[in-house]
């Protein structure tokens, strides 16, 4: 009757159980397909990531014939040496080869660079102690004040109560009893083992034997110094050459589509226009 109409209509009016799976169904399709359409951008960007480092790997590694797959007018003859076998292909043995001797030039022009170091750090070094022996003994004049040749126990208290000078060297001079003339409670002693023959004053060669100690003591510091920065240079060399072997890994890897191990003419030439493609996008890239 028409007291079930109402009813009726409420039930026309809702999603029926199909309509509702149908929606489910296309939103599950629809959020599959995001999910693949973020996995294809994924993956493309990480083709895009890897293919630039291949790239810098080959600009920056030093070997010309390496260099040269990027340059496809170059590409024949680059096949021509690093195939020395002649056998059509490259094996990991020929590459490994191309790459030890890259690594080498590298680590040489390293080498080369740290020489240069250093040559320079001996200068300073040079530098540094014409400077600090000039320093010790405008010291020693600007104490003794009446040019006697002898420091004595009055013009040491002024000056290193007064002169700001003889204060700035006696604190940096790396010997600890001219450091302690600084110090009134050690002044006294001080003194009397920088007075070697007792006489009561400081003389030049009493002056220039703690000099010499502080300066010996200053260079020692410069050693261990340049020491400490070889160490490193050692280190930064293993770290750099582990990740020069990996980038040379994956460049073969790269090459090596069907994964036989040996790079052949047709994957070299396929890889070469990849990475030129690759190479004119990075320069098309506007600078930020």
């Amino acid at each position: 009757g028409l007291q079930h109409l109402p009813k009726l209509i409420r039930r026309l009016s809702m999603p029926s159980r199909i309509t509702r799976l149908a929606a489910g169904a296309v939103n599950c399709l629809q959020s599959r397909s995001a999910a693949n359409r973020a996995r294809e951008r994924d993956t493309e960007l990480t083709g895009r990531l890897r293919t630039q480092k291949v790239i810098k790997f080959l600009v920056n590694c030093g070997e010309p014939n390496l260099q040269n797959l990027l340059v496809p007018s170059r590409l024949e003859a680059t096949l021509a040496v690093l195939d020395t076998d002649r056998d059509g292909h490259i094996d990991a043995v020929e590459w490994e080869a191309c790459i030890e001797s890259a690594l080498a030039n590298k680590l040489a022009e390293r080498a080369a660079r740290r020489e240069l170091q250093a040559k320079a750090a001996q200068k300073e070094i040079e530098e540094f102690t014409a400077e600090f022996k000039s320093a010790a003994r405008r010291c020693f004049q600007l104490i003794d004040k009446d040019g006697g040749g002898t420091l004595s126990h009055s013009e040491i208290v002024d000056a290193v109560a007064n002169d700001k000078e003889v204060i700035s060297f006696l604190k940096t001079c790396g010997e600890e009893n001219l450091m302690f003339l600084l110090h009134p409670p050690r002044l006294k002693k001080a003194l009397e083992a920088l007075d070697a023959d007792g006489s009561g004053e400081i003389d030049v060669e009493e002056w220039e034997t703690a000099i010499n100690k502080g300066l010996a003591k200053r260079l020692e510091q410069l050693a261990i110094e340049r020491e400490r920065r070889e160490r490193a240079a050692l280190r930064d060399d293993a770290e750099f050459s582990t990740e020069f072997l990996n980038a040379a890994r994956r460049c073969f890897e790269m090459i090596d589509k069907d994964e036989s191990g040996t790079l052949e003419k047709e994957e070299i030439v396929r890889a070469s226009a990849r990475l030129n493609r690759g190479l004119r996008a990075v320069d098309a890239t506007p600078a930020v």
